[in-house]
């Protein structure tokens, strides 16, 4: 795993990553690469709003620059092109994944009232439409539609978000 941080003070991306010698190594540095290069692109600019761009908006980044670098691969690996075979299988297995809970947002952050029981619902609703192969066997809990709460920063800008709306009421 890793992660893209910005150095205010240095005017300057920071990458932090560690590696265990697998493919996935290339996977990491070459996508924190696509956050470096946007937050060095964008760490000038005066308006923070540009600086600080949403994490769907910065997943464009680097999503795209594991592909502008696939060209290079013979660098890491003897068989580059089984890489891309399965960088590319990788990533249209993760389009359904990534719309639907793009999807997800829209429907919670258009109806902020909703109950746990009606995110589920919703959630459940778009695996059915996005990923209708899943089976979740005895995991009652994902089968109810709970798998959303899996994806970290969905819980937690979520709530985040919910919580700031009911204290600005109160």
């Amino acid at each position: 795993g890793g992660y893209m941080t910005y150095i205010h003070k240095y005017s300057s991306p920071f990458i932090f990553a560690n590696f265990n010698g697998t493919a996935g190594d290339v996977d990491v540095i070459t996508h924190e690469c696509g956050h470096a290069f946007q937050g060095y692109l964008s760490g000038f600019d005066k308006i923070q709003e540009h600086r600080e761009i949403t994490m769907e908006t910065a997943e464009i980044h680097s999503m795209s620059m594991e592909f502008f670098t696939e060209k290079y691969m013979e660098m890491f690996f003897d068989n580059a092109d089984k890489y891309r075979t399965q960088h590319l299988e990788d990533s249209v297995f993760f389009v359904p994944y990534g719309t639907m809970v793009d999807e997800f947002q829209h429907i919670v952050y258009a109806n902020p009232d909703m109950t746990p029981a009606e995110r589920h619902a919703a959630w459940k609703k778009l695996e059915s439409e996005y990923k209708p192969h899943l089976d979740y066997e005895d995991n009652a809990f994902f089968g109810k539609g709970g798998f959303w709460q899996k994806q970290l920063h969905i819980y937690q800008f979520l709530i985040l978000q919910l919580s700031i709306k009911y204290i600005l009421l109160e």
